[in-house]
């Protein structure tokens, strides 16, 4: 049986409110994505790797200007519908500096501009979902968490 559950898991409570309204004061968010997958799951290479190439060369239109990551990310994942996750570093300021434009580029081109404006991430794909992982500063509850396995009884 071939089981893939993804869970997002909130320490703080998220408001998508932020894509369309900027808040003088935004609370430190933690948001992280939980993939759970039995040890005995197949995954079939070539159709998930399909997947994520046609994922990342989707042409996407974005115009963000002085925007947060969370903003960012946010548009991404409820305007495009592009599955996203993310752990916040533990210096993240939230600091309302990114800047995207984009008229039709690629979402790899995208991502990679988010990351060089915003050093403290990178991103991978895994299991379809677009994942920003801090580089470095990790919080040790949400890095043991993410690096335990989960098996199937």
């Amino acid at each position: 049986m071939h089981m893939n559950v993804a869970i997002l898991v909130s320490v703080l409570t998220v408001s998508f409110s932020g894509i369309c309204h900027k808040a003088s004061a935004h609370p430190k968010q933690t948001s992280i994505l939980v993939r759970v997958r039995p040890n005995n799951a197949v995954l079939r290479p070539t159709s998930q790797q399909n997947f994520e190439e046609r994922l990342l060369s989707r042409k996407i239109e974005l115009h963000l200007k002085e925007a947060t990551l969370m903003e960012v990310l946010s548009t991404l994942a409820v305007i495009h519908r592009v599955p996203i996750g993310i752990e916040y570093s533990l210096v993240d300021q939230n600091e309302s500096k990114l800047v995207v434009e984009s008229k039709k580029d690629s979402l790899k081109a995208i991502l990679d501009s988010i990351v060089k404006q915003e050093p403290l991430y990178r991103w991978e794909v895994s299991d379809g979902v677009i994942n920003f992982v801090p580089v470095r500063d990790r919080d040790p509850f949400f890095e043991t968490l993410m690096n335990t396995s989960v098996f199937k009884i």
